[in-house]
């Protein structure tokens, strides 16, 4: 690594309180030297100038007396500048002494100018240009300093609100070297033989794990049956590279994440394999490797926290809102992209979500193959729909065009038949139940899933048949559980899920339970929604195809409550409800009928259902049946939020719209009001711990006492954390919170009441 560049006198500032501007110089170009191998010659240089000038702005008096000061003083906008905007007018007054190649002189400028972005810093030169030179002047005595002409500032503008790919990308890999070496943490973690762990447990690779392993160069779409073994295949194609594991909901994220852990890194896993998502921290909080008191072991939390975070590990396991977040170009999405360009992304059962999100998806896909990243498809089914998407883009002129991205997708089924469907014309019901628990409990094992559309149908479900068949004989999952309550249903829904496990049991369940849950039920009693969501839920009975089908072991009552039909906007004022698309229920429908004709035995093949998702959720299907409805659009509304995201340029954004995007599976942290109230002395308590843990952090000057009162308070919040569950904004009282402003947790509204069996309830359920 060359060091002719940097200034002798770099020693002579700070840059930070604890660090001088030469060695955080030399940290970011250390970080660079490992992002090398990703880089051009001509890139490289251009990054190694943008590590060594983008803080030379901190030289000025202000920014010293600030970092130096043993009082926190403030930014003074009627007399400084920010450093950025100094540093940028050193290298655009001062080109003669930068050999790089002239086609990245613009980028340069754009790179240092912006690596801050607490304001529009080409307005603020616009706005400030005289403060500006005072600045500059005062750092470097009678230097001439001459401000960006009209045409200059407009390259810069176009820079930074509309670069090409790589261009994002080379900016990205700047603000990783700058995050890295400001926490001092590595920047990326080494793939510690993967395939070596993979290879380790013995195991016969099935023809689509082998194919996997075999397209290593390649992105790809697998589509296989449930029980196949999915995430094997996924980690051979991850092989010694880079990956992050997006599931849709936390529950399996929770479950894969301890899956992998335990399987296939029994020790070391924390510089291996990371958890994202928003409740990262307390999962972490709770690791056994973690819980020792001693500073050391602080650090190593901490330590583990920041490297999720930064994206540093060889794999990390998350949720779609903490990763895809880059396609909204907020400031600093950039740092994402350049980690994306040379990583491996696994999207684990894509049709699972909403027409909104899938535009996200895969405008992210789309974005990342561009930028020279992988991505792999793995699911169940792969409607025609979702295919045709991944293959259209828009173009500058605002034109669909096609643009085939080069992939290896093939498609491997089971042979064997896993279920004999019965369809019932009917609404689902307790009596049917509890009529077939009744007449079967001679079963050796009866253990029963129950689906349904609602946690309020859930709950109903419930308090019906335990009435019936007794408390000890039937249990409850959705997602209105707290913490604490649902940590311990999830556990016992995956034990009785067990193929080995045989009991007599009822499940009742929402849609928590299709997405990547390991169970192994003998029956399954579902309400309809669409195909998609029915296959999903059938890989949950019969998983591994082993139990006798010599009667139906799939029920699916097809009628359901139109309320949950999604509706368009039908007047002034109301808003879209329902989350179930009225073209793919109907056309659904339409397919099982048709299947039905077609069959005697009642015997649905893993052929039959990809056939169905072929035939009927393609374009033409869904256009038609969607003509003339009344109902929303599932291709508008997936066109709608495309064609927002490919207008969006940087610095547009806001953060509402940005959570508005991923509605559907992110909601916010709540105490139920009867809960709070009941808990009250005790949450104050701990938050009046929190307040004195803060003071002594803000008085404390050593770093390791910092970090162990830091983890002191997350073990605080933690306390309050386990009587909080997820609820939409609407069941809580947006102006009452606990904890602070930043990390708020509401009250539900007092017409809600929660108890430990069947969860969050309105008062008259």
């Amino acid at each position: 690594m060359k060091v002719d560049l940097i200034p002798g006198f770099y020693r002579n500032f700070m840059a930070k309180p604890d660090e001088t501007l030469y060695d955080h110089t030399m940290s970011l170009l250390e970080c660079l030297d490992e992002f090398k191998i990703h880089l051009t010659d001509d890139e490289f240089e251009l990054l190694r100038y943008c590590c060594i000038y983008h803080d030379i702005g901190k030289m000025n008096s202000f920014f010293q007396e600030r970092v130096s000061s043993d009082i926190k003083l403030k930014f003074d906008p009627t007399k400084e500048i920010g450093h950025n905007i100094l540093s940028f007018l050193f290298v655009f007054n001062n080109t003669k002494d930068i050999q790089i190649n002239q086609n990245y002189l613009n980028l340069l400028f754009n790179i240092i100018l912006n690596h801050h972005y607490y304001v529009n810093n080409i307005f603020e030169l616009d706005r400030k240009g005289d403060l500006a030179i005072i600045n500059y002047k005062s750092i470097f005595g009678n230097q001439e300093c001459v401000l960006p002409q009209k045409d200059e500032k407009r390259k810069l503008k176009r820079l930074l609100e509309k670069p090409t790919i790589r261009q994002a990308v080379l900016k990205g890999f700047f603000h990783k070297c700058d995050f890295a070496a400001s926490s001092h943490s590595k920047a990326e973690i080494e793939n510690d033989g993967l395939i070596k762990r993979l290879d380790s447990k013995g195991y016969e690779w099935n023809d689509m794990q082998k194919f996997a392993r075999d397209n290593f160069n390649n992105s790809i779409i697998i589509v296989g049956s449930t029980g196949m073994g999915k995430t094997e295949a996924s980690l051979l194609w991850q092989g010694e590279g880079k990956a992050f594991y997006v599931l849709p909901v936390r529950t399996a994220i929770n479950a894969m994440y301890k899956r992998i852990i335990e399987d296939f890194y029994a020790n070391g896993y924390t510089k291996q394999v990371g958890l994202l998502h928003s409740d990262t921290k307390n999962i972490y909080l709770k690791d056994e490797s973690l819980k020792d008191e001693s500073l050391e072991n602080v650090d190593s939390f901490w330590e583990y926290y920041e490297l999720t975070r930064n994206r540093a590990l060889p794999l990390t396991i998350c949720t779609p809102d903490q990763i895809f977040r880059f396609v909204f170009k907020y400031p600093g999405y950039e740092a994402d992209l350049a980690t994306f360009s040379y990583s491996r992304m696994i999207i684990d059962e894509i049709q699972a979500y909403s027409p909104e999100l899938l535009a996200v998806l895969i405008y992210g896909l789309q974005l990342i193959n561009k930028a020279g990243g992988k991505f792999a498809i793995t699911t169940a089914t792969f409607p025609p729909i979702i295919r045709e998407w991944l293959d259209y883009e828009k173009d500058e002129n605002g034109n669909r065009i096609e643009n085939k991205i080069n992939l290896a997708e093939q498609q491997f089924l089971k042979k064997q038949v896993r279920h004999k469907v019965r369809l019932i014309d009917d609404y689902i019901n307790a009596e049917e139940i509890v009529d077939f628990y009744n007449k079967n409990i001679d079963l050796r094992s009866l253990k029963i899933l129950v689906v349904v559309n609602t946690v309020a149908s859930a709950q109903n479900l419930y308090l019906h048949i335990s009435k019936q068949i007794g408390k000890e004989n039937v249990k409850l999952l959705h997602s209105k559980f707290t913490v604490e309550d649902r940590k311990k249903i999830e556990y016992e829904i995956i034990e009785d899920g067990k193929y080995e496990n045989n009991k007599h049991i009822i499940w009742i369940a929402t849609q928590v339970v299709e997405a990547s849950l390991d169970l192994d039920f003998d029956f399954l009693f579902t309400e309809f929604a669409d195909l998609s969501s029915l296959f999903q839920r059938m890989g949950r009975c019969n998983r591994k195809g082993l139990k006798c089908i010599c009667v139906p072991n799939i029920y699916v009552y097809e009628k359901i409550d139109r309320g949950l039909l999604r509706r368009d906007r039908v007047g002034y004022g109301t808003k879209k409800r329902g989350f179930i698309y009225y073209s793919l229920y109907e056309l659904g429908k339409v397919a099982l009928h048709k299947w039905k004709l077609q069959t005697s035995s009642s015997e649905m093949s893993e052929e039959d259902k990809i056939c169905m998702i072929n035939e009927f959720y393609n374009r033409e299907k869904i256009c038609e049946i969607e003509k003339n409805s009344s109902y929303s659009s599932y291709i508008k509304d997936y066109y709608d939020r495309y064609d927002r995201l490919t207008e969006i340029s940087g610095m547009d954004i806001q953060d509402s719209e940005m959570k508005d995007s991923f509605r559907t599976i992110v909601s916010i942290n709540a105490v139920p009001y009867d809960v709070y109230m009941e808990k009250f002395d005790f949450i104050s308590s701990i938050e009046n711990k929190i307040l004195a843990k803060r003071a002594e952090i803000r008085e404390s000057n050593d770093k390791a006492a910092r970090e162990k009162l830091k983890t002191d308070v997350l073990k605080l919040k933690d306390e309050i954390i386990n009587f909080t569950l997820s609820v939409e904004p609407s069941k809580a009282d947006l102006n009452q919170y606990i904890l602070d402003k930043w990390e708020k947790v509401y009250i539900t509204m007092d017409s809600y009441i929660y108890n430990s069996e069947i969860g969050l309830h309105k008062l008259d359920n």
